[in-house]
């Protein structure tokens, strides 16, 4: 009997150290890509067992657009998932789902605007490929959830009837919307010499308020001049969601629109993308924590993964971590490694699992 409690504790250890070890994803050769293998990840995510799935980026597109894809594609051949939660407004979502429907790309680009070919190019014409393919109760769905970006007076002119005169009480509300359709994309922030910097936005967020206001003053006329696009028009014009860097405020407003398109849509299953900060445990109103307060909805129908996406070869170290070099340690010679967060320096409270992604240019 003394024999047997050591060789039992040995298989014991041995077990829980066989389930931390870590998940290699590895980069494609011939593609660049990561070497994405879903029956992998899968399995050591258990990522059928849930039914809300917060993925806490760091805003990159070395990585986040591969995994973003994958992640999406694969619950929904898995489990159905359909509706997928991004931090973007109303009008953003609306324009990308009307893509995802159409092919038409220029919902995706303001023409005023340079025309780029990012991943994030890549992931929206991978998911139209991918869900033309599907039969239309099974189509992945965007949700916007957070504030109006510039591209909302685009969106609120493409809304607008084409060829029919413009009701008097909104010629000016109208008007200030042509005004503004080549406004540059919002700048947040940026880090300048090692510093954080927040720009202003005031002007931007003025400009929207008032057009709101000017929609929301005549309910009935507005309802009537956009007609079958009402709908559309009342969630950006009611979208009181804070044009600002910080978390808190944001939490709340972005959990506010999830609640209400989750219980209008009756969702079962869901998966959202959202900065670290609107994720992780360690902030009190995060999404993830507050989506266990979700009508039947409990905690451990919840999984969180947190980011650390590192680029060795920059000069910007304004957000590393303190323990970077062990993080970036950690990943080996992987493109990417999976990890229980209890396992990762720093990330011990504030997710469920890890991933650390090599974004080096």
């Amino acid at each position: 009997m003394t024999r047997l409690i050591p060789i039992l504790l040995l298989v014991h250890l041995f077990t829980i150290a066989k389930a931390q070890s870590p998940l290699c994803l590895l980069k494609d050769t011939r593609t660049g890509n990561v070497d994405f293998r879903a029956e992998e990840l899968n399995d050591f995510l258990q990522l059928d067992k849930y039914r809300a799935i917060f993925f806490g980026e760091q805003h990159n597109a070395g990585f986040d657009p591969e995994i973003k894809y994958h992640l999406i594609t694969d619950l929904n051949k898995r489990t159905g998932l359909r509706h997928v939660f991004l931090e973007m407004g109303f009008s953003s979502a609306w324009n990308i789902n009307r893509y995802l429907q159409t092919g038409d790309t220029t919902y995706l680009y303001n023409p005023a605007w340079p025309r780029t070919h990012s991943l994030y190019s890549r992931l929206w014409t991978r998911l139209y490929e991918y869900n033309r393919g599907l039969p239309d109760g099974r189509k992945i769905v965007i949700h916007g959830v957070d504030f109006e970006r510039t591209d909302v007076f685009r969106t609120l002119k493409r809304l607008a009837p084409i060829g029919q005169a413009v009701p008097a009480p909104l010629r000016p509300v109208m008007d200030t919307i042509a005004a503004h359709l080549s406004d540059p994309p919002l700048v947040m922030w940026k880090v300048i010499d090692g510093r954080f910097v927040v720009y202003d936005n005031s002007v931007f967020t003025r400009t929207l308020g008032y057009v709101q206001q000017q929609f929301l003053a005549y309910p009935d006329v507005t309802k009537t001049y956009f007609g079958s696009n009402y709908p559309v028009v009342e969630d950006i014009i009611t979208n009181d969601g804070l044009v600002e860097v910080r978390a808190k405020r944001r939490n709340s407003s972005m959990f506010t629109a999830m609640q209400q398109i989750i219980d209008e849509q009756k969702i079962d299953r869901f998966i959202g993308f959202f900065g670290g900060q609107h994720t992780t445990y360690t902030v009190g109103n995060s999404l993830a924590n507050a989506a266990a307060g979700l009508k039947g909805l409990h905690k451990s129908d919840i999984l969180n993964i947190a980011e650390f996406a590192y680029n060795i070869n920059t000069k910007d170290t304004a957000f590393r971590r303190k323990h970077f070099h062990e993080l970036v340690a950690l990943n080996g010679s992987c493109k990417a490694t999976v990890l229980p967060a209890r396992t990762v320096p720093e990330y011990k409270n504030e997710a469920d699992f890890v991933i650390i992604a090599d974004i080096s240019e």
